[in-house]
């Protein structure tokens, strides 16, 4: 049985012939057996190579990911928020305030019933200004919405 003809299988006795290399030597093992080892030895490098290139790109993945910082962000409970939102709150306020002045200056501009002098230098510690002002403003509504 140890003919050096012969195939060389491991696991059991094979009767068939080694095969000839190309440059003409034997190979160890039959036909029959290369193509068996050649097709276990094709699956196993193929899964080699698919698990080497999911490990390079989870590297890959990983360097990417761990040169990204977190950004970090204030809770809402901490004073910075409250006191920048008071701040924007004040901006708003102080916006419309100067909407509803100038809206109130071009009303007063275009109506001929308000004097300029009172709209103007009206003071809310002058109750005879105030009574003026009231006067002003129920000559300008309707006739029908005037109550006192």
């Amino acid at each position: 049985m140890s003919d050096p003809l012969l195939c060389k299988y491991a696991y059991k006795p094979c009767t068939n012939p080694r095969v000839a290399k190309k440059d003409g030597d034997l190979h160890r093992l039959c036909e029959f057996h290369r193509d068996k080892a050649n097709a276990v030895q094709k699956i196993y490098a193929t899964r080699r190579r698919r698990e080497r290139r999911s490990q390079r790109l989870q590297i890959l993945v990983q360097r990417l990911l761990g040169t990204i910082e977190p950004v970090p962000f204030d809770s809402p409970g901490q004073p910075e928020d409250e006191h920048k939102a008071s701040e924007e709150r004040e901006l708003i306020e102080a916006e419309l305030a100067g909407l509803l002045d100038d809206e109130k200056n071009n009303k007063s501009a275009d109506d001929p019933d308000i004097d300029d002098d009172l709209s103007s230098h009206w003071s809310a510690e002058d109750d005879g200004d105030r009574d003026e002002e009231k006067e002003h403003a129920l000559r300008r509504l309707p006739p029908s919405h005037r109550t006192l």
